[in-house]
């Protein structure tokens, strides 16, 4: 056993383990020996129970009967298909006397929560990818691009609403599923087998029930030409396990389950997601979300784009807050809570702090505004890891300024509509236009959008945004470790200042002027595109210079993070590739021309 710990230790993704852990893995490691030609696995086969490492010889894997890739000592095979359950992609065959060590799927799984673990794997899948699709890993198709009919789980229950949930429970352990669908008149429910531990078990119900009392209803379904990227973000956005697969016509075609997408760089933020939900108090939520940083830098290892980053994160920070306003109110109700800012475009970077505000109905007693603002200021103190940091300005829930009644926001908005450019106001309207209800909130959103589209109020608003889109000065270029902005100084640059804050503001004016209820930046730089309010070839300039530095920006929160310091925004240029300056030179070129045509239109009407 000793030889066997000995020697995962040298190799991924075994290294860091310590030596009880090598040696728990070394008791359920088995040896074998293949004959140089043996074929190991056949290509398709049954999912595997457990993965190989080759301890001496060499491994090919054929896709038919073409040799894609040669695996040497230390390699792993055989993992992708333990990890989702499906049948093996490729076929592995001894290209020599080969001797591998077989290690049980239990005794390896509780690794992948760690982020070394997640990279390892992500590079690994991406890699095979890429052999499959051309042959290269250069030129690889990442897995989040692939549509989530290739990974479904087409084990598939389906049932009628009527059907006992004893006879549904049977059905599931037969077939070996964790989730049944419930075909219903408009659209699906979906029973898992949680809900039938919380909800018939622990709650002393009859199996007799219809299974229409204990699912959950209506199912969130994907259509199997959506890529798996998306689908993963959105079972993250919404804390879901289980996503039937529908085909337009409405054929049920399987289920994406969260464990599909083990071998994908998303499975820690799945993880981190739900211990999140299982936390018991504030302080072990606090806890969890201290990992955050770790899971962004094991995104942003995997390849992961910013903008995917951003949403993951955003996600996360929903879940941290809706876990904590349930622990805090306890058996009373919670304040609506408002993601302002950032966080409500959904465009976090490792860096950010969360701004916020709270809102409640217009008919509470004192005391009870009293206790929902003292849950929301007991929230906001909880929220302290980098990432989800209160915001230090005091834009936050806890502020008189930013917990009111839904009627008070209503005057309050209706007020500074009016009169945008009071003091205070335009920070406020800036955060509020970027507002989204954590959790269901459409009293807010009706609210606040009808008094900002008031045509009393309107015009003076756009009029506004416009002026503030088009007040920034961009730098015009570098000298040496400094940038040169219009006014002749030298300093760092600001990532957010300088690159994101103008195209952000571009996309906040468009938005609005297009009428469009959007918040992500891109969505509405297309929209305003849409509408006239920017030309398509503006809006696509913009599009990918806030795609730059949002790149920017989240890679260099990471490598201050990983460094153990604290997130900034500023960066000296000496720090940045020669390359890179060039980019951001014509991004920066790019923008203040967008400007200047946009206030040259305004000249000419």
């Amino acid at each position: 056993m000793h030889d066997i710990a000995e020697f995962l230790s040298r190799h991924e993704p075994f290294r860091d383990l310590d030596e009880p852990g090598l040696d728990a893995i070394a008791q359920r490691t088995e040896v074998e020996f293949f004959p140089a030609g043996t074929v190991i696995f056949d290509q398709g086969a049954s999912a595997r129970e457990h993965v190989r490492m080759i301890r001496r010889g060499a491994v090919e894997l054929l896709d038919g009967t073409q040799i894609l890739d040669g695996l040497g000592e230390g390699e792993l095979f055989g993992h992708p298909s333990m990890l989702t359950g499906l049948p093996t992609e490729f076929a592995a065959r001894a290209g020599e006397d080969t001797l591998v060590y077989r290690i049980e799927a239990d005794a390896i799984i509780p690794l992948l929560t760690r982020p070394a673990v997640v990279r390892y794997l992500a590079r690994e899948i991406r890699h095979r990818e890429g052999l499959r699709s051309a042959g290269s890993p250069a030129v690889a198709a990442r897995m989040a691009t692939r549509h989530v009919a290739t990974m479904v789980d087409r084990r598939c229950i389906v049932c009628d609403p009527e059907t006992p949930v004893g006879e549904t429970a049977r059905r599931m352990v037969d077939a070996d599923v964790s989730c049944a669908v419930v075909r219903l008149a408009e659209g699906y429910g979906i029973v898992t087998d949680h809900d039938l531990r919380a909800r018939v078990i622990a709650a002393g119900r009859s199996f007799d029930v219809p299974v229409r009392e204990v699912m959950s209803a209506p199912a969130l379904t994907a259509d199997p030409e959506v890529t798996v990227g998306d689908a993963a973000l959105t079972m993250i956005e919404r804390g879901v396990r289980h996503i039937p697969v529908v085909r337009s016509g409405g054929e049920v075609i399987g289920v994406l389950r969260d464990v599909d997408l083990l071998a994908t760089e998303t499975r820690t933020p799945f993880t981190l997601r739900r211990e999140i939900a299982a936390a018991g108090t504030p302080a072990e939520v606090t806890a969890v979300a201290a990992r955050l940083p770790t899971v962004l830098i094991a995104l942003h290892d995997a390849e992961t784009s910013a903008l995917q980053m951003s949403r993951v994160h955003s996600a996360i920070a929903d879940a941290l807050i809706t876990r904590l306003l349930e622990l805090i109110s306890a058996d009373t109700p919670a304040p609506m809570w408002i993601a302002l800012g950032s966080h409500g475009r959904r465009e976090l970077a490792p860096g950010s702090d969360l701004d916020s505000a709270v809102t409640w109905p217009a008919d509470v007693t004192a005391d009870e505004e009293q206790s929902l603002r003292d849950i929301a200021r007991h929230t906001v103190e909880a929220l302290g890891t980098p990432g989800v940091e209160p915001d230090p300005h005091g834009a936050t829930a806890s502020s008189q300024l930013f917990a009111r009644s839904i009627e008070s926001w209503r005057q309050a908005v209706r007020r500074w509509a009016a009169d945008p450019s009071a003091d205070k106001v335009p920070i406020v309207l800036s955060a509020l236009l970027d507002g989204r209800p954590v959790g269901p909130g459409p009293a807010w959103s009706e609210a606040i959008l009808a008094e900002m589209t008031n045509p009393s109020a309107r015009l003076e608003l756009e009029r506004w945004l416009r002026r503030l889109a088009l007040s920034h000065r961009l730098p015009t270029g570098f000298v040496r470790s400094r940038v040169l902005d219009p006014s002749g100084s030298r300093r760092h640059v600001d990532l957010k200042r300088d690159g994101l804050q103008p195209i952000v503001d571009l996309g906040r004016y468009a938005g609005f002027a297009a009428g469009a209820g959007l918040l992500s930046t891109p969505a509405r730089l297309r929209a305003g595109a849409a509408a006239g309010v920017l030309s398509d070839a503006d809006a696509r300039l913009l599009i990918e210079a806030h795609e730059l530095f949002s790149d920017l920006r989240v890679s260099h929160h990471l490598s201050l993070l990983r460094e153990g310091r604290a997130p900034k925004d500023s960066v000296d240029p000496t720090e940045l590739s020669a390359l890179t300056r060039s980019y951001m030179k014509d991004a920066f070129r790019l923008v203040a021309g967008v400007q200047r045509r946009m206030t040259d239109g305004l000249r000419v009407r």
